[in-house]
């Protein structure tokens, strides 16, 4: 693997409530998590498998720590090539939470 192409690790998970009488779920949310390594950065994503033409970036950890996207981040080219990747894989609604405006913003 080139020194300048991100590891990318993708985990299944599913969280679920109980199950009553009939098998239904108070709650059941099914998802996958990504996580795009380069260096000493890694974007951690998560995508939704009832909305899976989506994906939003829950952080970026530096050094070990976790912290939030930034603006100036989106240019790095780790989160670059984590976007390709997804668009890949079909995820083309890409969102990351901009703490400047407290709201989600396309990738």
């Amino acid at each position: 693997m080139a020194a300048d192409t991100p590891q990318v690790e993708c985990s299944h998970h599913i969280d679920a409530g109980e199950q009553d009488a009939d098998g239904f779920y108070d709650y059941y949310y099914e998802y996958d998590i990504y996580r795009f390594t380069l260096g000493s950065l890694c974007l951690v994503v998560r995508s939704y498998s009832d909305t899976s033409t989506q994906a939003s970036v829950l952080g970026l950890e530096e050094a070990g720590k976790s912290r939030a996207l930034q603006f100036k981040d989106l240019q790095r080219p780790l989160v670059q090539q984590a976007k390709a990747h997804l668009q890949s894989l079909g995820k083309q609604d890409l969102r990351w939470f901009n703490p400047r405006y407290a709201r989600y913003d396309l990738l």
